[in-house]
């Protein structure tokens, strides 16, 4: 942490992170949350020295939802061209009350109606005065079905003493930026076989809802998110979600900044199959390379966002394959009109710079942020890549 950050003003990285009780730690910034678990992440060679260090199963959980049910729904794809049998659940948070201008994070957790199977489509359903909403499989026990205040991206840093993304009791599974969001999992090209999420039977699910109203009335706020699942008898292989980004973020007032091109490896032997941006509202544009270092070319890249509040989610079509030292390059950019220092951290008037893929066959959810200039690597959860 001795390194600066990027910066245009020249300012140096957060000060070294302190372990806070758990009363505490709720109520931090997503910035914070982040500098709690760096040394978590720090320590992990360490603990690898001792004993070999497992990973969490995708049948992990988390997220929130209203009410949820199961009906039968019949899928296209499938295996040799034979129609999937789905059912289809859903889960939804809110109503929310959103004064104008106002903004915050909730979750709930709900318990879906599903079988146990695999989650083949997600879609995402949000109202007028949203930002985005993140869906979670989740391994709580107790429903908590009245929405509370728990800060950006906090399911991710929901741990007792752990690392993050492994340790972790919510495994994000959708991100849902738009009003409308669709995610529908492909099929391997080279076997055939679909892509799933591994579910449980009445799937615990946490859903996150940052909201966000710049409507011109008060509104009253909802997300939901649907399932369709395929029978735990399908040959299907698991997939799961990748994380990346950067904390180091400083963007002096009145002026434009574009970090280095940072590059993150990818978990060897993985294919990425969808991928997209999150930045807020001063961001201009973040582009995607598919690279093994920071030295990228035009025609390795994949996404270039230029909507920081509808980024698109783009579909690898083919799915992009990473050998040994493979994996994504990213560009953040920003135009900060305000008259105030701008930084990372979880509310509308700070700034992101991450990444979201899918990746198969899974390792479980993958967590990498970049917290100064000097890395040519993330720090991640899992060290073996």
């Amino acid at each position: 942490m001795s390194d600066p950050a990027y910066s245009s003003s020249g300012s140096a990285a957060p000060r070294a992170a302190t372990r806070l009780s758990s009363c505490i730690a709720p109520r931090l910034s997503a910035g914070n949350r982040l500098l709690l678990a760096l040394p978590r992440l720090l320590a992990l060679p360490c603990l690898l020295a001792l004993s070999a260090c497992g990973e969490s199963s995708t049948e992990n959980v988390g997220g929130a939802g209203g009410s949820g049910g199961s009906a039968g729904a019949a899928g296209s794809g499938g295996t040799a061209g034979v129609a999937e049998v789905l059912s289809t659940t859903e889960a939804s948070i809110g109503p929310v009350a959103a004064d104008i201008g106002e903004e915050d994070t909730v979750c709930i957790f709900k318990r879906m109606s599903n079988p146990a199977g695999f989650v083949r489509n997600i879609r995402g359903h949000l109202t007028d005065g949203s930002h985005h909403m993140i869906v979670y499989l989740s391994g709580e026990t107790e429903e908590q079905l009245e929405p509370q205040h728990c800060g950006g991206f906090s399911g991710i840093f929901n741990l007792d003493g752990g690392i993050p993304g492994l340790d972790s009791v919510d495994i994000p599974v959708f991100i849902a930026q738009q009003h409308e969001a669709q995610v529908n999992l492909p099929s391997d090209p080279e076997t055939g076989k679909p892509l799933g999420f591994r579910v449980e039977e009445n799937q615990m699910v946490r859903i996150e809802l940052h909201w966000f109203n710049t409507t011109p009335k008060s509104q009253q706020v909802t997300g939901t998110v649907e399932f369709d699942i395929a029978g735990q008898e399908q040959d299907v292989i698991e997939s799961s979600f990748a994380f990346w980004g950067t904390t180091a973020i400083d963007i002096a007032p009145h002026s434009q900044f574009t970090t280095p091109v940072l590059f993150q490896r990818a978990l060897t032997d993985t294919k990425g199959f969808a991928v997209t941006t999150h930045q807020h509202q001063l961001g201009t544009n973040m582009k995607i390379w598919k690279a093994d270092g920071t030295t990228v070319s035009d025609d390795k890249l994949l996404v270039e966002s230029t909507d920081w509040a509808e980024p698109p989610l783009k579909i690898l079509d083919p799915p992009e394959f990473f050998d040994v030292g493979e994996g994504l390059a990213y560009q953040c950019s920003w135009d900060n009109t305000s008259d105030q220092n701008v930084g990372f951290g979880e509310g509308f008037g700070d700034e992101m710079c991450f990444l979201w893929m899918y990746y198969y066959p899974s390792n479980g959810f993958d967590l990498c942020m970049h917290f100064n200039k000097g890395a040519q690597n993330g720090v991640c959860n899992h060290l073996t890549r």
